[in-house]
């Protein structure tokens, strides 16, 4: 049960910095500085890049773990 609402936590955070790069890359910095961050464009893709291959890394996981242990989802 505890795996579960991990995978589940993870791909929100992953889901979230995709839809949220600017967002995500910007706060926790926002306590540190009183000024606005700036943050550049390629950070930028970059965060979404890794966000995707997250994901899809963490799915295929899930996937190879389900068919090795031959766990019925239904």
């Amino acid at each position: 049960m505890a795996i579960i609402l991990s995978i589940n936590l993870i791909y929100a955070v992953l889901i979230w910095i995709f839809f949220n790069p600017k967002k995500s890359l910007v706060w926790l910095k926002r306590m540190k500085y009183k000024e606005a961050h700036q943050v550049i464009e390629g950070a930028i893709r970059y965060s979404k890049w890794v966000s995707l291959i997250g994901i899809l890394m963490l799915t295929l996981i899930i996937l190879v773990i389900f068919i090795l242990t031959k766990v019925e989802i239904a």
